[in-house]
């Protein structure tokens, strides 16, 4: 039973949030794009706790923060600020 989860938690951890990965670099620029690889780790630490039922220390919660605190300097510093694709803002005028 534990290796179902293990296998599990590898899949929805790692293999399905890299899939969604290269399906975004697709549509998006490898920049922006990348903003998703940030909330890989969450994704495992997340199923791993459910799954699994294990427990964070300290230092994990410590982690879990700076991956979060990353996430919003790179959203604030790299002024995310949405552009408004030119098929839309011709509908717009017309």
């Amino acid at each position: 039973m534990t290796w179902g989860y293990v296998l599990g938690l590898s899949l929805l951890g790692t293999v399905v949030p890299f899939g969604l990965y290269m399906k975004a670099l697709e549509k998006l620029p490898a920049t922006r794009a990348s903003v998703f690889t940030i909330f890989e780790p969450l994704t495992a630490i997340a199923l791993a706790m459910l799954l699994l039922h294990q427990s964070l220390s300290w230092i994990q919660y410590l982690g879990v923060a700076l991956i979060l605190l990353a996430a919003l300097l790179n959203a604030v510093l790299n002024g995310t600020a949405t552009r408004v694709p030119r098929w839309l803002k011709q509908r717009q005028r017309a």
